[in-house]
């Protein structure tokens, strides 16, 4: 975390002197008293269950998100199982702690092992802490949650990565960016940003540089629901997948709109 800049750094500190729509106050705020802070790279010998709900489709093999022992750097490994679906998966949630209106932020570093065929991953938010996806179907799109706004791939539909949201059960405009296709074991980084009720997806290559994004999707979430960082993967067929996660956090430098 930064040094402070100046004595009396708050939210209400800094619109006070440079307003709620300055760009200034989007990169200083992270500085102030009352930012909240959250990031794990998942380096310790268990994951902090104080931090995180982790959870299972209770299928075949299903495994609740775990540490990936004797990894450099640290990274947790998410196992689907074989049953197929919904009971081949495994989540990843903190608590309901983030409000779209306070400029709330999910980012996560993953990889898909192996394969990118008979599955599918979500990362972004949700309003329930539980073992099910956002997104029913993608194309149509259908939607299994009240609020949220998620990074999605499902490759029963196509092999791209699309924003899709949803606002108290109402159905957000579905941005498709068709350079998002999903590689496997390679890491990338996707990130959901909240400001209001409108979402920013952006998207960071294996360098961590930014090729996609910050990209606008308008009535996304009601502002002011709760809402948790969510990362789900769910395998679509009788194949068990496995989803690394290498970090979780919400603090990244600014990639708000110009």
């Amino acid at each position: 975390m930064a040094d402070r800049i100046g004595l009396y750094l708050s939210r209400w500190f800094l619109k006070q002197r440079i307003g709620t729509k300055a760009n200034l106050y989007d990169f200083l705020e992270p500085l102030s008293h009352d930012f909240l802070s959250v990031r794990d790279d998942f380096q310790g010998p268990v994951i902090d269950t104080n931090r995180w709900t982790v959870n299972n489709g209770a299928g075949a093999s299903a495994a609740s998100p775990a540490i990936d022992v004797g990894l450099v750097g640290g990274a947790i490994k998410m196992v689907t199982g074989t049953a197929g679906d919904s009971t081949a998966s495994s989540t990843l949630a903190m608590g309901r702690h983030f409000l779209g209106e306070n400029n709330a932020v999910m980012m996560a570093r993953i990889k898909c092992e192996t394969v990118v065929t008979g599955v599918k991953i979500e990362i972004g938010f949700r309003n329930a802490i539980t073992n099910a996806a956002v997104v029913n179907v993608k194309s149509t799109p259908t939607f299994t949650a009240a609020d949220g706004a998620v990074w999605i791939l499902d490759t029963t539909e196509n092999t791209s990565w699309d924003g899709l949201a949803v606002a108290y059960a109402v159905v957000g405009t579905s941005l498709k960016p068709a350079q998002m296709v999903a590689t496997a074991s390679v890491f990338e980084t996707f990130q959901v940003a909240l400001i209001g009720g409108v979402a920013y997806y952006s998207h960071f290559d294996v360098n961590g540089r930014r090729d996609y994004g910050p990209t606008a999707q308008a009535a996304a979430v009601t502002a002011t629901v709760l809402l948790s960082p969510h990362i789900y993967i769910e395998a679509r067929n009788g194949t068990s997948k496995t989803l690394n996660v290498d970090y979780a956090s919400n603090i990244y430098p600014p990639t708000w709109p110009d």
